[in-house]
């Protein structure tokens, strides 16, 4: 239950100020927690209050009962203790945080008790998601069973993950399901560059690379940076390793000029949703001057 404190000017009140303070004090209580319409029938009919006050008095009760109802529906799972007595019929499993493309694994403590197909769809629905989760589970061997989502999970997401053991192996009814949790990476990346380099007389190139916390599609990665010099964008090559989540990257034609001018390398997580965003900017070095000394005999 909330407790909520309203101060309002003593001037709004008549000599009754206690006994009608809590006596809607009492309305709004009951109010927030069985019907809210109480509580606008006493402010609205109450003969102390001023017209005034009793849009603040209202106010001030949707406010709270708004704040109420965004907390309510914004709970976040709460993570499941596990009991260690399921180490009689389970080994191991996927737990922790993980891919949003990584696979679900529950590798049981003996064989299991049913006929399957190896690497072939299980008909029966044995896992369940919270938040929902498409997908099929397979066998990998007699004792691993694995889930595998036909799309990417939500990124930075608490899933719990229910488990029907009681259709795979002779348990008590009170080990029917294996309920526990994983969480799926928070996007990030990072950029590093390994400096300028001279490339014949006029020319230079920059190389680095951009690594991400998770897997990510190479298509999106390219769109994250950019480079320019005097305002002209320059072309960046890819080589990418998405398993590695590793994508480096090369930059050529920097033209040496003689007018100081810098390169900078901006990087915008934008497209991939996430919050970083900066820019660096290198000083690209002036051509080098040949100087000839003359000596007289």
């Amino acid at each position: 239950m909330f407790l909520y404190t309203i101060k309002t000017k003593p001037s709004l009140f008549n000599k009754h100020f206690s006994s009608i303070i809590s006596s809607i004090l009492t309305t709004f209580i009951v109010a927030i927690n069985y019907d809210c319409t109480n509580l606008s029938a006493t402010i609205m009919t109450s003969p102390c209050l001023t017209p005034k006050a009793k849009i603040s008095w209202l106010f001030y009760a949707a406010s709270l009962f708004m704040l109420m109802l965004f907390s309510g529906c914004h709970k976040k799972h709460q993570l499941i203790e596990i009991d260690p007595a399921y180490s009689k019929y389970i080994e191991a499993y996927t737990s922790g945080t993980i891919s949003k493309k990584s696979a679900i694994r529950i590798q049981l403590a003996s064989d299991a008790n049913a006929t399957h197909t190896l690497n072939e769809p299980i008909d029966k629905e044995l896992f369940a998601f919270t938040p929902a989760v498409e997908g099929k589970a397979y066998w990998i061997d007699a004792r691993t069973i694995e889930f595998r989502p036909t799309k990417d999970m939500q990124v930075d997401k608490l899933y719990e993950v229910s488990f029907k053991l009681d259709e795979v192996l002779k348990v008590p009814g009170n080990f029917s399901k294996f309920q526990f949790n994983v969480e799926t990476i928070k996007p990030s990346f990072e950029v590093t560059d390994n400096g300028l380099r001279a490339v014949g007389k006029t020319d230079m190139s920059l190389s680095g690379q951009l690594l991400t916390a998770d897997v990510q599609e190479s298509a999106d990665i390219e769109k994250l940076l950019t480079a320019s010099v005097g305002g002209q964008k320059l072309v960046i090559s890819w080589q990418h390793n998405e398993a590695n989540k590793t994508h480096g990257f090369v930059i050529n034609n920097i033209t040496r000029t003689q007018a100081a001018q810098s390169l900078l390398l901006q990087w915008d997580g934008a497209p991939l949703n996430i919050n970083i965003r900066d820019i660096k900017e290198i000083a690209v070095p002036l051509p080098a001057i040949l100087y000839l000394t003359l000596v007289r005999d």
